[in-house]
């Protein structure tokens, strides 16, 4: 596995997308450069569309589920408030 930073590698199936987890660490954490130890959310990519993925995760409300998450026109993943995807961990 290698960690990319989100902002300019784009996931493929079977990568991990990452986010920051928990208001004080998101706050901490705002680019690549900044990871560190700490509570992050990985959702496991399991399929491409055109302007969006499929990702699935655990552990969020309980469940395991499918989250849909908007790419650019270079197929990199979009950051929300919710989700703040900083890394791409790259399966090799």
């Amino acid at each position: 596995f290698v960690a990319r930073d989100a902002r300019s590698h784009a996931p493929k199936v079977g990568d991990l997308i990452c986010a920051p987890r928990g208001e004080h660490f998101v706050a901490e954490v705002q680019v690549f450069a900044d990871l560190r130890r700490g509570g992050y959310h990985c959702d496991l990519v399991v399929a491409l569309r055109p302007g969006e993925l499929h990702a699935i995760g655990g552990n969020v409300h309980d469940a395991v589920s499918l989250t849909r998450v908007a790419r650019d026109a270079q197929g990199r993943v979009l950051p929300t408030p919710t989700r703040p995807w900083i890394a791409v961990i790259e399966q090799r």
